[in-house]
């Protein structure tokens, strides 16, 4: 982060709880949301959704909003490739 930065000042005022998660359930959400809802979203998108359905964020009802569907299209066929499933309507 650049000096000055604003973001450890409103994490720290803001934030109760962080979690981690693999590139693996990260991969694994985005073909989820392509899946079950039709939406294409990138990896920055998909980790909320990725600890969500790795049960890392327990409390209910949760909400995770998904913005951001600049993956490349090339990138996203191999995750769905490698995470197949029927996709649910």
């Amino acid at each position: 982060m650049e000096e000055g930065s604003i973001t450890v000042p409103i994490v720290k005022n803001y934030v109760d709880d962080l979690v981690l998660v693999h590139e693996e359930d990260v991969e694994q959400a985005i073909a989820v949301a392509w899946q079950r809802w039709g939406q294409k979203i990138e990896g920055s998108a998909a980790v909320a959704l990725a600890a969500i359905l790795n049960g890392k964020v327990p409390q209910r009802p949760a909400l995770v909003i998904l913005t951001g569907g600049n993956i490349q299209p090339e990138i996203h066929r191999q995750i769905l490739a490698k995470h197949a499933a029927p996709r649910e309507d």
